[in-house]
């Protein structure tokens, strides 16, 4: 299909002169601020690990090699169930898609393809300028306007004013209804305030599609051995140790540790998988415009986490957060779910 300009005033041309909507949560002092602050604290933010081009890159081959929903049939059964049902709720009639942390772009692709759904107008957004250059190539032939924009959503969960112009093509009745992508944003983002972002993007009547990280209850209790080597395995810490090489320390370092801690929550049994940088030597790192900061021996660096729970637990997240269960399904193997729910 044939795309119209975007917005003048809110898009720049960027990465051989695709439109690209940059929030000012990632205006690089910004970035470089709430970066310091937390390797001061000593732990790296999420979307830190995906911005840098060749982060991209690598997060891209670890999901090729590890994701259930590329390597188990079974999950794609489950997306491909939850896309069925939300074309079933739909009735045919138009939509505006939204995907949060789009990555690379391959469900909502999938999702396109399989349902014929063609929305209006489409926005994927990422921290990565990379991935989301990645997803707008693949669903722009599926939809009658794409849109891409780079934004950290732990720094700014709501959308901008143009974000809501975009997608407010109609008021009242005749408003454009959303369905929301936030597909692999809960098992890196804490809970409430990934709540919080589903709030600012949706309006009644809207939708979202999310997914989680799925275990048993008997897993979260027992340390999740089992789930450990879709981890702990060379893809993750070639990805890992990017971000780190990346703040001028060597391979050699650090080494790491993986591991997993029980999470007390009301909602059902969770889990979480962790990935530390253990320093082998004192070593200092530093962000420009900012004050070096010291590492001692022996100190753990927070890199990754990774949450996990029951299907029961995600429904008590989708309650907590004022959303109505639509329909859910989840991976034979019980290692992914997928949630539809409507505001």
């Amino acid at each position: 299909m044939t795309q119209p300009s975007p917005l003048p005033c809110a898009a720049v041309p960027s990465l051989g002169g695709l439109p690209m909507w940059m929030d000012d949560s990632v205006r690089p002092s910004r970035q470089a601020l709430a970066l310091h602050e937390a390797l001061a604290a000593g732990r790296v933010p999420s979307g830190a690990l995906y911005a840098a081009p060749f982060q991209a890159l690598r997060w891209l081959a670890l999901h090729e090699a590890w994701s259930p929903a590329r390597r188990d049939d079974g999950v794609q059964s489950a997306y491909d169930e939850v896309f069925a049902a939300f074309a079933r709720e739909l009735h045919g009639g138009s939509c505006a898609m939204v995907s949060l942390g789009c990555g690379g772009g391959q469900k909502e692709e999938r999702f396109l393809k399989g349902t014929g759904i063609r929305p209006r107008v489409a926005l994927v957004a990422d921290v990565s300028p990379g991935l989301a250059w990645a997803s707008h190539e693949r669903v722009s032939p599926w939809c009658v306007q794409t849109h891409a924009g780079v934004m950290d959503l732990e720094a700014s969960p709501g959308p901008s004013p143009w974000c809501e112009d975009l997608l407010e093509a109609g008021h009242g009745a005749d408003r454009l209804r959303r369905v929301i992508f936030f597909l692999g944003m809960l098992p890196n983002m804490d809970l409430a305030h990934a709540a919080r972002v589903l709030a600012a993007w949706t309006r009644p009547g809207d939708w979202v599609v999310a997914s989680a990280n799925l275990a048993s209850a008997a897993e979260c209790a027992s340390g999740l051995h089992g789930i450990l080597p879709q981890y702990d395995n060379p893809e993750t810490r070639a990805w890992l140790s990017g971000f780190l090489e990346w703040q001028g320390l060597r391979e050699d370092a650090f080494e790491w540790s993986f591991a997993s801690e029980p999470v007390t929550s009301s909602m059902g049994a969770m889990a979480r998988v962790t990935a530390d940088a253990v320093l082998r030597a004192a070593a200092s790192v530093t962000v420009p415009g900012h004050e070096p900061l010291h590492w001692a021996a022996g100190q753990r660096v927070r890199v990754f986490h990774s949450l996990r729970m029951t299907m029961e637990a995600a429904g008590g997240f989708a309650a907590g957060a004022g959303l109505q269960m639509v329909h859910g399904a989840m991976g034979a193997g019980g290692n992914e779910g997928v949630l539809l729910m409507r505001r």
